[in-house]
């Protein structure tokens, strides 16, 4: 019992350790002419957004907005992607009931 309260214990330390390490995890992602650009952390927040000056007129609102959509979407799978990755790493061979 003792044993199993222990693996809880560093389980939660390591989660709380993977916690920092995503704040400090940065990606990018850019669309694929490069013109629009998006920065997230590992906690899925938005750091930063780039478009193109000549995207900003009103007659390329729909071509910048589903650039937003696809540069935020892919900035979101990657910070998945390496957040699993990293998760995955620290929890090494503890077993957690049900997870």
């Amino acid at each position: 019992m003792l044993g199993k309260i222990k693996e809880l214990m560093e389980a939660q330390k390591r989660l709380q350790d993977m916690k920092r390490d995503l704040e400090s995890l940065v990606v990018e992602h850019a669309t694929a002419s490069g013109k629009i650009s998006v920065t997230m952390n590992g906690t899925q927040r938005i750091l930063d957004i780039s478009v193109s000056k000549e995207l900003l007129s009103p007659e390329k609102q729909d071509a910048v907005q589903k650039g937003l959509v696809e540069c935020l979407n892919g900035a979101a799978d990657k910070v998945q992607r390496e957040a699993a990755l990293k998760l995955k790493a620290s929890m090494g061979d503890i077993k957690i009931p049900g997870l």
